[in-house]
């Protein structure tokens, strides 16, 4: 018996080998094609790709516009009044935006010239700022909708007995509007600012009951890139700022409004992340 199996057992043997012979197993059909070295590559790169797309910030630019202008102040009612002088101004705005958000700010210098007589000194310069920030709500690159808040401030010298260039603090929403276009190689934008404020206060002098108030710009610049991230241009601002009180301040002037008018040419730097 122990001989019969052992007969067995080496037929199967020789059966299997001969057959393995002359059908070899596909290992390629079973486990698949052998990857080369540029699969490898491939799947290698994938989550470097990932980790660099989040950690690369979306749409992040940095501007900065020197500018370089003239303003005008009046101030209109019963009493005392005036028309000031054009005067040149300096200063410049830097801006941070993201894809749906932007936040800038600015800083310019006056000095007006021209004032009345009666008043000591007869030269003042004034300090303005700005910082104002928004969110689109509507549109895309091309024309798009922002909703914000802005504060702005003028500091300046008091003149005596009365207050020609008062000093102030005021803040409020804002809405902001774009559009742009390309024209060659240069990129044309528009860009306006509206803001209401509704918080009004003046230091020292007051020019009566505040009423209200609004503060508008309008931008126009042209830019074209120099390299792979980086854009400049030149542009075309105007400003245009009104405050209106009623009664009789210190200030001496019943029922006043100030007009505040700007006109400027900015230079445009801007650094694509």
């Amino acid at each position: 018996m122990f001989a019969l199996m052992t007969l067995l057992v080496a037929w199967c043997g020789a059966v299997v080998a001969e057959d393995s012979i002359r059908n070899p197993i596909d290992a390629e059909a079973i486990l698949g094609p052998e990857p080369d070295s540029h699969s490898f590559r491939r799947i290698a790169s994938v989550p470097e790709q990932k980790i660099e797309e989040k950690l690369r910030a979306p749409d992040l630019k940095i501007e900065v516009l020197p500018q370089y202008g003239l303003k005008n102040l009046r101030l209109l009612g019963q009493g005392l009044a005036f028309n000031l002088p054009w005067v040149q101004t300096y200063g410049a705005r830097m801006g941070v935006s993201g894809t749906d958000w932007h936040v800038s700010g600015g800083l310019h210098t006056s000095t007006y010239t021209g004032l009345p007589a009666s008043v000591t000194p007869t030269q003042v310069t004034a300090f303005d700022w700005d910082v104002s920030g928004g969110m689109r709500v509507l549109g895309q690159k091309s024309f798009e909708v922002r909703l914000g808040y802005e504060v702005f401030s003028r500091s300046a010298q008091e003149t005596t007995p009365q207050a020609i260039v008062t000093s102030y603090l005021a803040h409020g929403p804002c809405a902001f509007a774009s559009t742009q276009w390309d024209a060659g190689s240069w990129n044309m934008a528009v860009h306006g600012k509206l803001s209401v404020p509704w918080y009004f206060h003046e230091n020292n002098s007051v020019s009566g009951s505040y009423q209200f108030a609004i503060r508008s710009q309008v931008r126009w610049v042209a830019t074209r890139m120099i390299g792979k991230h980086v854009r400049v241009g030149l542009g075309l601002e105007a400003l245009f700022h009104v405050i209106s009180f009623s009664g009789t301040g210190t200030r001496g002037t019943t029922d006043a409004t100030e007009l505040d008018l700007g006109l400027s040419v900015p230079a445009f730097v801007q650094y694509n992340f």
